[in-house]
C-alpha cells in the first residue's frame, strides 16, 4: 500500500473559524446567463462566456477584484467565439478557456489570456473532436481533461493532458467509471477529485473519484450526501472541497453548500443560500469566502446575483469528537466498529475502489467486529449511514 494512501486516512485536525454569514454584494455586469467559465489569476477572478437569455452565447468577460469586490470589464474572446460550457483555469499568471459548444457546435480550440495585454491568443487546439462541459483540472504543469459532450456522446469516458510548457496534447487512459458530464473536479496535493455528473445514459451518479497522475489511475474515494447532480460548482477553501447548488435527475435545483475533507474523508454541510435553488453558475473562493455568481434559477430564470459565503468551511468536527470509530488501521483480518451507544441502528457498507458494495451489514449493537479477511488487499472506504453519514477508511493489507 502507497504511503499517500496511508496519509489520506489521517486526520490533522480542525481550524475552527467564526460564523457563516451570507451576503448579496454588487451583481455580475454582464447580461443574465448561465453555463459561463472562470479562472482566477492571483486576487482576480475571470468571468465570461455562457448562455443569456434567448440562447445567445456570449464571449464578453469581467474581472472581479476580490480584495475590494468590485467589478470591471476586460477583453473579450474574439468575434464568433460566443460558447456556453467551456472549461477554465489558470497557470502562471494566464488564464486559459477550453471547449465549450454554440449553436449545437462542439470546440475543440484553446484560449490563454494574457491578464497585463488584456490579450487573447489561440494555442493549439485539442487533437480529437470538440467538447462541452469537460472537467478541468492542473496539476504542477499539466492539464487534465476528462470526460465532456461532443457531437456523438452525451458523456464522454476520454482523458486528455495538455502540457502547458509545450503546448502539446497526448491521451491517457479513459475513465474507468464511464463517461461523465457537467460534474465538478478539484485538486487537493496534486490528487485530483472528480465529483458527480451526468452519465451517458442520463444517469445522476452521487460517487467520487480521485486520479493519481503517477500512476494514471482512478480510484473510487467516496458518495456525496447529497443526490447526485450536475451543473454543480467546486472551490477549494481551507484545504478542503467545497460544493454548491446543482441540478438531480428530477429536473430539482439545490441551494445547499458542502464541504469535503480529503484527509478525514469526512462531509458536512454548510448554510444554504438565502435565496431561490440555483444551479450553472460560477463559484471561486478568496481567503475563507465563498463567491457564486450568475446561473439560473428553478424558474429558469437567469441570474446576474453574485452572493458571498463568509467563513465557507468553519463547520467542522473533530476526529475526538466524531460518532463513529473503525479499527485497527490497516488491518489483515477485521475492523471493529464502535458507536454512541445513544446512536439508533445503521446501516454499514464498505465500498472497493471502482465504488462497488464489497459488504453491507446492519449495525444494531453499539461494537461490532466485521471479518475482511476475503477482501482482496487494498484500499476500501466504509460508508455508515443513520441519523447522520459519515465516511471511514481503512488499508487491507
Amino acid at each position: 500500500m502507497s504511503i499517500r494512501h496511508l496519509l489520506l486516512l489521517c486526520y490533522f485536525g480542525p481550524i475552527l473559524i467564526g460564523a457563516q454569514t451570507w451576503s448579496e454584494i454588487d451583481s455580475f455586469p454582464g447580461s443574465s446567463r448561465d453555463d459561463a467559465v472562470s479562472f482566477k489569476i492571483g486576487d482576480t477572478v475571470y468571468c465570461g462566456t455562457g448562455i443569456e437569455t434567448g440562447w445567445t452565447a456570449t464571449r464578453d468577460f469581467y474581472a472581479f477584484d476580490c480584495t475590494t469586490e468590485n467589478w470591471m470589464q476586460v477583453s473579450s474572446l474574439p468575434n464568433g467565439e460566443g460558447r456556453q460550457y467551456a472549461s477554465g483555469w489558470s497557470y502562471n499568471g494566464k488564464g486559459y478557456v477550453f471547449g465549450g459548444r454554440a449553436n449545437g457546435q462542439h470546440f475543440n480550440d484553446l484560449w490563454k489570456y494574457d491578464p497585463e495585454a488584456d490579450s487573447w491568443s489561440e494555442l493549439t487546439a485539442l487533437p480529437y473532436v470538440g467538447r462541452s462541459g469537460a472537467h478541468s483540472f492542473v496539476i504542477q504543469d499539466e492539464v487534465f481533461i476528462a470526460g465532456g459532450q461532443t457531437d456523438n456522446s452525451d458523456a464522454k469516458d476520454e482523458v486528455w493532458k495538455y502540457d502547458l510548457s509545450t503546448d502539446t496534447w497526448i491521451q491517457l487512459q479513459n475513465l474507468p467509471f464511464g463517461g461523465r458530464w457537467r460534474g465538478t473536479a478539484e485538486v487537493i496535493k496534486d490528487t485530483a477529485y472528480l465529483i458527480a455528473g451526468r452519465t451517458a445514459n442520463g444517469h445522476f451518479p452521487d460517487s467520487v473519484f480521485r486520479y493519481l497522475p503517477s500512476t494514471d489511475e482512478w480510484e473510487f474515494e467516496s458518495t456525496t450526501p447529497f443526490s447526485g447532480r450536475a451543473y454543480l460548482k467546486s472551490t477549494v477553501i481551507n484545504g478542503k472541497i467545497v460544493i454548491c447548488f446543482g441540478l438531480d435527475s428530477l429536473n430539482q435545483s439545490y441551494n445547499d453548500v458542502w464541504h469535503y475533507d480529503v484527509n478525514a474523508n469526512q462531509w458536512e454541510q454548510e448554510v444554504s443560500l438565502p435565496a431561490v435553488d440555483r444551479r450553472g453558475g460560477l463559484a471561486f473562493s478568496h481567503n475563507m469566502a465563498l463567491y457564486y455568481t450568475t446561473g439560473i434559477d428553478k424558474n429558469n430564470d437567469r441570474l446576474t446575483q453574485t452572493w458571498k459565503l463568509e467563513n465557507a468551511t468553519s463547520v467542522e468536527k473533530h476526529n475526538n469528537d466524531m460518532t463513529w470509530k473503525v479499527f485497527p488501521n490497516p488491518t489483515s483480518e477485521i475492523i471493529h466498529v464502535k458507536r454512541n451507544p445513544a446512536l439508533i441502528q445503521t446501516q454499514l457498507r464498505i465500498f472497493d475502489m471502482n465504488g462497488q458494495i464489497m459488504l453491507s451489514e446492519l449495525i444494531e449493537e453499539p461494537a461490532k467486529t466485521i471479518d475482511v479477511s476475503d477482501l482482496p488487499a487494498g484500499f476500501y472506504v466504509v460508508k455508515i449511514e443513520g441519523e447522520e453519514t459519515e465516511w471511514k477508511k481503512f488499508v487491507k493489507l
